[in-house]
């Protein structure tokens, strides 16, 4: 099995925000990409790319390579061919993973491609919208991964989206631009796991997913209390969880 870690993606949203691309913002003391890349080493997994484009993401015991193009997720996906396996797996890598996430996404079986992410609003993390955290397909995929590409490719030239979102949406037969899920390609996670699109999404869940990190049992109970009382009485009485 060959693991992806996406990093190439330009982040307009993130700015540079304190000097760092997204993937090296640090949670617990520990950055999001160096977080997964030692979940991965705890779950075996060895064959690990950083796909990027800044070669301050290339990380220790990684391969690295430079996609020939990283406009859009499709033309990133479509680049890294030469690297694809028997099965292939593709990570973001400013995404936070819990370890359960990651067992899902590496563990599915199936013949053929799936999308893992949340489908909407998020119990944890309280974001309002829906999430993709990763791919996998078998190498017999490549002629369908290419088609729907290039039918992306095509629609962000005009309508400038060419995401993961809209390559799910054109593999599960949707309009580019209809926000569903289905079943047969598209595996649910909610949990811990999500990403920071925003500075201010960053500042206000910074504390927050330190404590997920932690393996303290005090930080761990805080985060119980936390997500279980705290959070539903200020959403009862607020209408808000209590970091936002």
């Amino acid at each position: 099995m060959k693991v992806l870690i996406f990093c190439a993606g330009g982040s307009a949203k993130w700015g540079y925000y304190l000097g760092i691309p997204k993937p090296l913002i640090l949670l617990n003391k520990e950055s999001i990409l160096g977080r997964t890349l030692r979940l991965l080493k705890k779950l075996k997994v060895s064959d690990i790319t950083i796909v990027a484009t800044d070669p301050i993401l290339k990380q220790p015991n990684c391969d690295y390579f430079e996609p020939a193009s990283s406009r859009w997720f499709v033309e990133t996906l479509i680049s890294t061919e030469a690297l694809w396996q028997e099965k292939t797996v593709v990570l973001m890598g400013d995404v936070f993973y819990t370890q359960e996430a990651l067992k899902t996404i590496l563990n599915t079986e199936s013949k053929t491609m799936k999308f893992y992410g949340r489908s909407g609003k998020s119990l944890f993390s309280h974001k309002a919208h829906g999430e993709l955290f990763g791919i996998s397909f078998p190498k017999s995929d490549s002629a369908l991964i290419h088609d729907h590409a290039q039918k992306v490719i095509k629609a962000a030239k005009s309508m400038g989206h060419g995401k993961a979102w809209q390559f799910y949406r054109s593999i599960a037969g949707f309009e580019l631009d209809e926000k569903k899920t289905e079943e047969n390609y598209f595996v649910e996670i909610d949990d811990f796991t999500d990403d920071f699109d925003t500075p201010e999404e960053y500042d206000l869940a910074v504390f927050r997913y330190s404590l997920v990190a932690s393996k303290n049992p005090i930080k761990q109970a805080i985060l119980w209390v936390w997500v279980n009382v705290l959070d539903p009485i200020s959403i009862k009485y607020f209408g808000k969880p209590l970091y936002a």
